[in-house]
Parts: C-alpha cells; structure tokens; sequence
C-alpha cells in the first residue's frame, strides 16, 4: 500500500511540474534564453514520471486487449491462398512491364492491377493465418496472464470498460470530430487557400476528359491517385466550397476513427477512448482537416496499416498482413509525407524483431511470414506508381530537393541551419508554434497545456521501458514524423503542415498517460472481492479525473480555435483574401449578368476558375477550365471596352487606383471601390462601367458634307453605307478601332475609301498592337449611288465588315510613353510596331505581341512638376534598363527571372527624357515602373500625366548607349 501511495505520488509530482513548464514555457518572459531552466524542468517531469509509470507496473496492470490466435488452416486452403498470393505477383509484373516504356499510357493497366489487389486480399483470407503468434513484452502483463497483484482475468475485467460504455464513448467522439470539422465551414477557415484549387483545378480536367495516369504525378509531383479522389468528390458533390473542404474533413473523420482500433490493440478500450479524443480535439489537426488538400490523406492509412501490422503479429491473421501492407502501399498515392510513414512502418518491423523478449532469430523465424506477406502486398499496391518514380526520377525528388534544408546548408557551408531547425521543431509543443496563419494561430503552441504534458511523460515512459514495442513504436512515429519538418527550410520552420503524421502518436501517448493516471486512483489499495462496492468511489474519483482531463483539453482547444484562431487577422489574411474576393465578385457579377474583366494576375487565380467552373457547370453544364466566362483585361491596351449590351465590373490589383484618371478619361462617371482585408490590406480595385456609358463610346463620329443642307454630324454604328451621291458630296469618320490581339492586319474598302491609322495613310497589310488605333476614314462622292463599306482581314483569317464592337468615338491615349516592339530579343532591325502605352504595369498573355521571344523600347519624357528626390523602381521579367537624362541609372539584364532596378534620384522640374528598354526571353513577361516623390508617400505607379510620349511612329532610338 505504502509503496503504491508513494509510486503514484511521484506520478503527481511529474505531472504537476510538467503542467508548471508548459504553462510557464508559453509566456512572454520564456523566451530564449530567459528560462532554459524550464526545458529542463520539463524534461526532468517527463523522466520522473517516466520512472513512476515503470514503478507502478507492479501494482497497477495494464488493461490491453488479449491476443486471440488464428488457428492452422486445411491444406487446401493454404495451397490456394499461395496460388493467389502468386497470380498477384504475375499480375503486377505484368502491369510493371506495360507502364516501363511510357507510364503515361496507362489506358488499360489498372484492371490486371485491381485484379492483383484483390487476389493479395483473397490469398490473405485463405491462408488464415501464418507464423506463430508473439510473446508479450518484457513487463508487459497480458490479461488472462497471472500478474502481480495476483488477480489474472479479474484484473482484465476491472481495467476495461463494459461494452455499451465503449460503443457510446466511441459514437460521441466521432459525431464530435465530425461537427468540429464541419461547424461554421462556410466561416472557418475565412476562404479558399490557393494550394487547394491549384490541385483541385487538375480534378476538374480529369472530370472533363484528360487522361491523366492514375499512377503518375501532377501538380507539384503530388501523386495523381489523390487528384482521381477529388474528382470523385467533384463529380458526386460539385465543384464548390464544401466539396473542396470535404476533401480533407472525409480522411481527418477516418483518421480520429481509426485512431480507436490501435489504441484498443495497443492498450485497451480506456486508452483508446482517450487517445480518440485527444485526436478529435487536437487543434494541429484540426486546422488540417479544413484544408481542402493531401496533407491528411495519409494518416488513415498509415494508422490502420499500423493497427493491422500489430494485430497481424500478435494474431497471425494472414488478411491483417495482407490488407495492412496493401493500405501501406495505397498510401503512396496520396502526399509525399506518406514516404516517412512508410519508412516508419519498415523500422518499426525491424525494431519488432530485434526487441523480442524471444530474441530476433527466434522472432524471426516466427514471423517471417506475415512480413513477406506484408512486403508483398506493399509492393504489389505500389508497383505502378514506383515505375513512374524510376523511369522519371525527376517526379519523386524534384520537390523534397526544393524544400531540403541541406540547400541552405551547402550554401552557408555550416550545420548552423539543420541546428536551429531541429531546435524549433522540438519546441514548438509547447513554446512556439507554426508562424503561419494557413497552419496555426502564428506562434501558437501546437499542443494545449494538459495534452502537452501528457505526451511529455508519455516520451519518458517510452525512454524507460523503450524495450516495450508498443511504447517503442510512438517513439518511433514521433521521431519520423518530425523528420519532414527538421529537414524542410529554414524559412519555414516550425512546419506544422509536413509533421502532420506526429499528431496520432502524440494522442496515442498522452491517451495512455491520462488513464494510467486516472486507474491509478482505483488500484492504490490491492483490491479483493470483498471490496468490489466500497472500491465504487475510487471508480467514481478515476472517472472524473480522466472525463476531466479530456474536457479540459477538448475546452482548450476548441475555445483556442473557434475564438483566437478564427478571429485573428493574421489567420484570415492568410487564406489569399484577394482570391476569394475576386471569385465571389465574378460570381456575382456573371449572376447579374455583367461582364466581368480581371487584371492578368487575378486572371488566373485558380480560387476564381474552380468556383466559377463549378457555379457554370451546375447552372449551365459548361465547362468554363479553358472557356472562362470573364475576361483578361489589360487596361493599359483595352481601355474603352466594347458594349454588350450590359453592365461591366473591372477587379484590378490594388496598385492600379494610381491609374484612375486614365479611367475617367473613357468613362467620367466610372466607380471605385477599394475593399480591404482584416489585415487592413486592399484587396484589390473594383471598377463599375454601365451599359449606358459603354454604349456612348461605341461607333464612330462621322461627318457628311450636302449639296444643300447643312453638313451633317452623327455618331454611326460602323462604315458600311449605300445613299445617293446627289445629295452627299464628301463623307468623313473618325474615331478609333480596337484591335482584340497583335499581328498582321489589311483593311479593304468598297466605294473609293480613303484609310489613314495612326496618322498613317493604309497601302499595305501591317502589324498592328493590340489596343485602340486612331482611324480616320474619308471619301469624296460623285452624281451616281454611292458605296462605303470598311473591311479588314484579321489574323486568324476572317475576311469581314470591320465590327461595330471594334469602333469607337475616341482615339488612342495622349500620354505615356512611346512603345517601340521588336520581334527578337536584341532591340534589332525595324520595330513590329509602335504605339503610346499610358503606363508601365505591363502583363503580356501568351502570344502578345508575337508567340516568341521580342523585346521594346519605351521612349519619351518624364514630367516633374514637385523638384525633389525621387526613388523610381522597375521589375522586369526578363530583364530591362533604365535611362534618365542621357545616362544609366539601372539595369537588370538576367534572362528568365524577375529583375529589380532601384534607383534614388533628383529631379528638378520639367520634362526629362527617359528611355526604358526591355527584353523577354521565355516565362513569365512583366514590367512595371514605380516611383515614390517623398519618403512620406507611398509607391505608385508612374501615372499617365507625368509621361510624355513621342510620336510613335517615328524611327526607334538606337539601340547603343
């Protein structure tokens, strides 16, 4: 009695001066190096009750389920269960041999793979059992076994939980995590990150047709078997919001479901119960379960492959062997953590046998036949994914390379990083957390105070009885799990979205503490027969201190989440705020019938084509991946914009409010909105046009000169007229067209037509930019009738009337600066064309203005009105170089990256010629010109009245200087 008092005190005392380090280690002043005397602290508890729970094993036995052997099978059965196991392997070599020469050929391999599936399955149901069941641990007391307090079966039956206790605790747990998981979704998270669509966009194609191989790697080598799953989603569901988070939510239910048939195997119904909770509840993985993405695809199937692994060894049930290694290698297709898991898996299949109480030969030959089992499953499950990896290695180590620490290691050629790495990851439990809002409430810790010192004592528990594989395979799990995060960059750490894996140890551990702890209280007197009803309080004190530990964790964290997470700025910033507001504003406006256009970068936000594509296909049935129901919108070329007869709405990155005047100078009533994000971030520039104001630019301003009367001015629809010559003399229009894309162009007329664009009489097809063009089309009449009509012959080849959609009132803009474009890199030969560009914040889509390599040359002036110093700044994509007066003041000319030129200069006032030349090579194609004209201000971009161009169809500088 007296030694159990003294046992379970020193348990308390661990527990309590852990609980004081947690608590402690999440205040302002323990921070490094203030109080390293915490860690310490922390450590010392986890060992001392480590060292209580060894102790307590003499007292106190241990509630894990009995084993229950598989009996030999007939002959015939296990011949044909062999023959199975065989015909599995012909199939997958079979299938092997078909994806060898080119995996993406696919069409047809995954029926002999399917049928090898199931014959592995089939082979383990008829074999029914192999090897010889295991030993018990050292120290571990199997119920049924005699055991210290002398009890055998009673104490089996004392320690668990009577079954309908089991089956309600269990129902709870998983409606729990299900409504946790589901519970303001529309809400929390505030919105759609972009990983999310960018793999689910992948989904959506295979939906509409695209062949991808299920067994090769799409965006961002992240395996294809996962994308196949979405789109079943997709396809059952819709492509929406909810459907998008299910994608996790369905995997992250599994996993805490899953989390109850190991813990029971491990450790009894108690533990398991517990270890269910502290799952459903973990915040960590609870902010992954509403990220509609891979990260918690693998734990389902790494906690049954485990649960099936443990029951198959203890069992030696064949179809456990059989159906864990197929689950293993069915992990493979889902996200790249699941090569640790399987890594985990295999030591822990080591670590099995070398920890025998038997000894490893003797285990070896016990259970060399379930692992070959489990091998060969393993291998026929992941066979067609593997000769994607082999024959392209590219797809298996190209983004582990990307995130490998040892980059920046190599690069600063010291361990320094790989140093600090670890140390961040080993204290973010409890100290300092994920930092980003996608992941975590930033710095947060990622356990609460009572799971975290749980799983502490838990770690020393395992330290000291490491020679218990239960204990050893937690460890096991924690140490690889982690091992994403260590070796990831250092930018990023901690990492709480690649150490996903760790959270089921983690519950698994404190679950096991936290009911030691609470059967503790029942078992500190010997119990006797006599004693079953007076022992009832104990019972009922064991009950409460576990129901109160769970409740305390559970309030924790779902307080933590729902409130401080939900609500922080930083959280809601990081869900893409300008994505998701741009989607729900196409949405809306396409729902109101208005013509939405997008700057080029919220163009191909991919939060916007996965919403509108699954708003479209609902309503409409139309695929919208490559036919997007809303428009690229370059201002800088496309201003004004055709009538179609409805309303307009631009959404434009923020920096364009710089450019709102060139704006009013179309359309005079346009409105702005400028909507902000938590973080007090513009979202971006919304712009309204009505129909009305469209309509008032559309068509050209034409003259007609009478005989008679007075001269006539009207605004007409286009040039395309049949009258009288008697009455009409001369006609005359002018006005501009808009050319939707770059390339060769040639205007004919009927009726004598007279066509002058951009000051420049027309006699031959020429290369015009996209934009609006100054046109003036004239023609003098005779006595007789009269034709004016007005064709052009785009570069598609269509041959017809110039539209009334391409005409407008207006001309061309009057300010900027003189763009020069060249069909090659160099700045070389004659330009392609010429026109005024307003302002640099230049995005050209692809094939703009050629389908290759070009470069351009803006000239003209830059107009100072305030004299001063001024900090002028270019990105360009590929490169560019930045003249001011005469003389350099920056360049970046390295192809295919994003160039910065920075210069800081003053400026007295006037006009002071400038010249910008810029390149492409291949990628992306960017240039924008900032300036900031006092410290006090912020960047803009340079507006059109500051920029004075030249007369675009004069001869280009030359290329030296």
């Amino acid at each position: 009695m007296r030694r159990r008092i003294s046992d379970y005190v020193l348990l308390l005392l661990a527990v309590a001066a852990g609980g004081f380090a947690v608590w402690e280690l999440r205040q302002n002043w323990a921070r490094p190096p203030a109080a390293s005397w915490l860690w310490y602290l922390l450590i010392l508890a986890g060992v001392v009750g480590g060292v209580a729970l060894r102790r307590m094993e003499a007292w106190l036995p241990d509630g894990r389920l009995p084993a229950r052997p598989v009996e030999p099978v007939e002959p015939w059965r296990r011949i044909a269960g062999l023959c199975c196991c065989a015909s599995a392997a012909i199939l997958t070599a079979w299938v092997v041999v078909w994806l060898w020469p080119n995996f993406h050929e696919w069409q047809g391999s995954q029926w002999p793979w399917l049928a090898a599936l199931c014959l592995i399955l089939g082979g383990g149901w008829l074999l029914r059992a192999v090897g010889e069941p295991a030993g018990r641990d050292r120290g571990e007391s199997d119920p049924g076994v005699a055991d210290p307090s002398g009890h055998g079966l009673q104490t089996y039956v004392a320690s668990t939980l009577p079954i309908w206790a089991e089956v309600c605790a269990f129902v709870f747990i998983g409606v729990l995590a299900v409504f946790l998981r589901t519970y303001r979704l529309s809400e929390i998270p505030a919105g759609i990150y972009v990983d999310e669509t960018n793999g689910a966009l992948g989904s959506l194609y295979i939906l509409e047709g695209r062949g991808d191989s299920p067994f090769a790697t799409g965006w961002y080598e992240s395996p294809n078997g996962f994308a196949y799953y979405m789109a079943l989603l997709f396809k059952l569901f819709g492509a929406n919001h909810g459907s998008l988070k299910a994608v996790s939510i369905i995997p992250a239910v599994l996993t805490v479901l899953a989390v109850y048939p190991l813990g029971r195997q491990l450790f009894g119904p108690p533990t398991a119960i517990a270890a269910m909770l502290f799952m459903a509840v973990s915040r960590w993985h609870l902010t992954m379960s509403r990220w509609g993405w891979a990260e918690v695809a693998p734990l389902p199937f790494q906690v049954m492959a485990t649960f099936l692994l443990v029951r198959g060894l203890r069992e030696r049930r064949a179809l456990d062997f059989a159906a864990g290694g197929l689950l293993a290698g069915l992990m493979v297709y889902t996200y790249l953590s699941s090569r640790l898991a399987l890594i985990t898996l295999a030591v822990f299949g080591m670590y099995w046998l070398l920890a025998d109480p038997s000894g490893p030969i003797r285990s070896c030959r016990r259970h060399w036949q379930g692992f070959v089992l489990y091998l060969l499953s393993a291998i026929v499950a992941v066979a067609p994914i593997a000769v994607t990896y082999m024959t392209n290695p590219f797809s298996f180590f190209n983004r582990v390379s990307e995130i490998s620490i040892f980059n920046q290691v190599r690069a600063e050629h010291s361990w320094a990083p790989l140093v600090e790495n670890i140390e961040r990851h080993l204290k973010f439990f409890h100290q300092g957390g994920d930092r980003s809002g996608k992941h975590n409430l930033p710095g947060e810790p990622e356990t609460d105070p009572v799971t975290g010192v749980l799983f502490v004592i838990g770690l020393g528990y395992g330290l000291v009885r490491f020679g218990d594989r239960r204990r050893g395979l937690l460890w096991l799990w924690m140490v690889f799990a982690m091992v994403a995060g260590m070796l990831s960059v250092l930018h990023e750490s901690p990492q709480a979205f690649r150490t996903l894996n760790a959270v089921p140890a983690i519950a698994l551990l404190a679950g096991d503490v936290a009911v030691r702890l609470a059967r503790g209280i029942i078992w500190l007197r010997p119990a006797t027969p006599a004693e079953e009803v007076a022992s009832v309080w104990r019972t009922v004190l064991a009950s409460t201190v576990l129901v109160g530990t769970l409740c305390a964790s559970a309030a924790w964290e779902t307080t933590v989440y729902f409130g401080r997470q939900a609500d922080s700025a930083g959280v809601q910033g990081s869900f893409n705020p300008p994505e998701n507001w741009v989607a729900q504003q196409v949405i809306a406006a396409l729902e109101r019938n208005e013509v939405a256009y997008l700057s080029p970068r919220f163009y191909d936000f991919s939060p916007v084509r996965f919403l509108v594509y699954g708003v479209m296909k609902a309503k409409t049935g139309r695929n919208t991946l490559d036919d997007r129901p809303y428009r690229l919108a370059r201002p800088e070329v496309d201003l004004p914009v055709p009538d179609t007869g409805a309303d307009a709405l631009f959404l434009l990155d923020s920096y364009y409010a710089g450019v709102k005047n060139f704006f009013r100078e179309y359309y005079p009533s346009a409105r702005f909105e400028m909507p902000m994000d938590p973080e007090r971030h513009p979202l971006g520039l919304s712009v309204k046009l009505t129909h009305d104001e469209l309509a008032a630019l559309q068509g050209l301003n034409a003259q007609f000169t009478r005989r008679r009367d007075a001269d006539k001015q009207l605004v007409v629809p286009g040039i395309d007229e049949n009258w009288n010559g008697r009455d009409v003399t001369a006609a005359q229009w002018h006005g501009g067209v808009r050319v939707e894309r770059s390339g060769v162009y040639d205007f004919n007329t009927q009726g004598d037509l007279t066509v002058v664009v951009d000051a420049e009489p027309w006699t031959r097809p020429r290369f015009l930019g996209r934009g609006l063009h100054k046109l003036e089309v004239s023609q003098q009449h005779s006595d007789r009738q009269v034709l004016a009509r007005l064709r052009w012959k785009t570069p598609p080849g269509s041959d017809e009337i110039v539209p009334t959609s391409a005409l407008f009132r207006v001309g061309p803009p009057q300010h900027g600066l003189t763009a020069h474009y060249f069909g090659n890199e160099t700045w070389a030969g004659e330009p392609l064309f010429g026109q005024t560009t307003p302002f640099l914040l230049l995005f050209w889509p692809e094939g703009e203005p050629v389908a290759s390599s070009f470069s351009a040359r803006f000239t003209g002036a830059l107009r100072i009105e305030k004299p001063g110093p001024y900090h002028l700044r270019i990105d360009a994509d590929d490169g560019a170089k930045l003249w001011l007066d005469g003389k350099v003041l920056a360049e970046g000319l390295t192809p295919l990256r994003v160039n910065r030129l920075l210069a800081d200069v003053e400026l007295s006032a006037g006009d002071h010629p400038i010249r910008i030349d810029y390149f492409q090579r291949g990628g992306s194609n960017t240039l924008v010109f900032f300036w900031q004209r006092s410290p006090t201000e912020p960047e803009t971009p340079v507006p059109p009245d500051a920029l004075i161009p030249e007369d675009p169809h004069t001869p280009s500088p030359p290329s030296q200087g």
